[in-house]
């Protein structure tokens, strides 16, 4: 009777786990801490495709989703000129996402207008079209969080949960 093959991608799966350690272990002491803890966090996604797919489909539904509330911020604002549709707008908002976050700027204040802009303009629309509908999501995003901050706040503060305050002197 033949042995039981299995495809290189199940083998990974089934690898046991003295083996994982002693592997993680090596790397600790031949390469780096570092590289020890990307194999543990590699193994513990390998073992849970579940949870990554779950991961991912949050992560699409929130890049829909904010490409989306970009699309209407740009549709607000149009006063008879033309925007991009809303499929090249799943092109340009990730990018000018990239760009909004950019360091040396703080909150990515000026170079995600310009980038929305230049990104707008490579589209064939005009440069001021690109730069409103960012000044238009970052309104909306500010409203959301002073709405959800003053929500917070008004919230009761449970009574075991309540922040006590303790001193390292002795009274």
């Amino acid at each position: 009777m033949a042995p039981l093959q299995l495809n290189p991608s199940s083998r990974l799966r089934w690898l046991p786990q003295w083996r994982v350690e002693r592997f993680e272990g090596r790397l600790r002491r031949w390469v780096a801490g570092p590289a020890a803890e990307f194999w543990l966090t590699f193994w513990r996604y390998r073992c849970k495709p579940l949870v990554v797919m779950q991961s991912l489909l949050i992560s699409w539904t929130g890049h829909v989703c904010l490409t989306l509330s970009f699309y209407c911020a740009a549709q607000v604002l149009r006063d008879d000129q033309s925007i991009p549709n809303l499929l090249e707008h799943f092109l340009i908002v990730p990018l000018g996402l990239v760009i909004q976050a950019t360091p040396m700027f703080p909150g990515g204040a000026g170079i995600g207008e310009f980038g929305f802009g230049a990104l707008y303009s490579w589209f064939g629309t005009d440069r001021a079209m690109g730069v409103l509908a960012s000044l238009v999501q970052r309104l909306v995003t500010w409203i959301i969080g002073i709405s959800a901050y003053l929500v917070i706040i008004a919230l009761p503060v449970p009574k075991n949960q309540a922040v006590t305050e303790t001193s390292d002197t002795p009274s």
